[in-house]
């Protein structure tokens, strides 16, 4: 199995590696040739590289930007399957995200699972938003909030399984599921003595009836957005996409607004949506403190175990480790939002 040495070797064995693998998925391309292969990771998740497809096909030359992402983690095979037939299915509905190409579950070619997927010539949209003038940011706000009320009103019935259609209709199935799951998580991993913001979460269960679910994205946030140079956008990073209540996205993205920028930016973005989608969000808050324990049970068992039980690569420890300011906040707001202070967490933040 191959091995991925941490020294100048590693692009040119994974260059060698897939070359070798596309030439064997598409054995009448002639002259195929990979070029320009970067390291073009960032973030907590997942190896990714950029390279250049070079090929001939019926005499016709071709040349694709494309993007090979892949899986770390204990449940890697899961959420490269699921990402890619993820992105299958939003493309198929009209919304804006990369072009797959393919999914390799064999290990024997990476080490890893990978899937390949067409390159966005883009940038993120996260740094131009902060740079931007107040006019100009105000039109980025309301393009990422578009694409957020877009992906929530996108006809959720493509992306489950047919058997859970009809218990989904049940207006307390969603939260009950979401408790369900986190209680799970917390047997799992019990030392993040975040139980009693579980039992705050299910006392306040009834105030929380979902009219709908939606297809939510479940890390959506402007380093997630790719604008191209004539201003349009694309979607990125979809590994877990589910149908679920809208408002546990539009929680936790508004929760990385306050703790990366500040509480104006979670209120701007919370306007805009509202604004576009005709109507309030109900309860939001109860739903921040599900997305603040969210945050912190995956930064503490990461830090406790390691980020491969997250399925995040090893170095994510580090980055969430010198993220000390953004967590204090995450903290701050669930303390506010509930009351709780929890020893554990402080003094993880300690």
């Amino acid at each position: 199995m191959p091995i991925f040495p941490d020294n100048s070797t590693n692009n040119i064995s994974i260059q060698q590696s897939i070359q070798k693998y596309l030439a064997g998925v598409y054995p009448d391309w002639l002259a195929l040739q990979i070029s320009n292969l970067s390291d073009i990771t960032s973030g907590w998740e997942n190896d990714m590289y950029a390279f250049d497809l070079i090929t001939s096909h019926d005499e016709v030359s071709r040349q694709d930007e494309l993007v090979l992402r892949i899986y770390p983690g204990d449940n890697a095979l899961e959420k490269s399957a699921h990402e890619y037939k993820s992105i299958l299915k939003l493309e198929q509905a009209g919304y804006p995200v990369p072009h797959v190409w393919l999914l390799e579950q064999d290990l024997h070619i990476l080490g890893r699972p990978f899937v390949i997927m067409q390159r966005i010539n883009g940038v993120q949209m996260w740094p131009v938003l902060e740079r931007a003038q107040p006019a100009e940011q105000e039109r980025l706000i309301h393009q990422f909030c578009e694409l957020f009320v877009r992906l929530h009103n996108l006809d959720w019935r493509p992306f489950m399984e047919h058997s859970a259609t009809q218990t989904i209709s049940d207006p307390y199935f969603l939260i009950d599921h979401w408790l369900q799951a986190a209680q799970a998580s917390l047997m799992k991993f019990p030392d993040t003595g975040l139980a009693p913001i579980l039992a705050w979460l299910a006392e306040h269960r009834d105030a929380l009836p979902c009219t709908g679910p939606s297809v939510v994205h479940s890390d959506f946030h402007p380093g997630n957005i790719l604008l191209r140079p004539d201003g349009s956008a694309v979607v990125i990073d979809w590994p877990s996409l589910q149908v679920t209540d809208a408002r546990f996205d539009i929680a936790w993205t508004l929760l990385l607004a306050y703790a990366h920028m500040g509480r104006d930016w979670r209120d701007r973005i919370l306007n805009e949506y509202e604004k576009i989608e005709g109507k309030g969000v109900d309860q939001i808050e109860v739903f921040e403190v599900a997305a603040c324990a969210r945050r912190l049970f995956d930064i503490s068992v990461s830090v406790s175990e390691g980020a491969q039980k997250m399925g995040m690569r090893p170095e994510a420890v580090q980055s969430m480790l010198e993220q000390k300011d953004a967590l204090t906040r995450v903290y701050n707001l669930l303390v506010q939002h509930t009351g709780i202070q929890i020893t554990e967490i402080e003094r993880l933040i300690e």
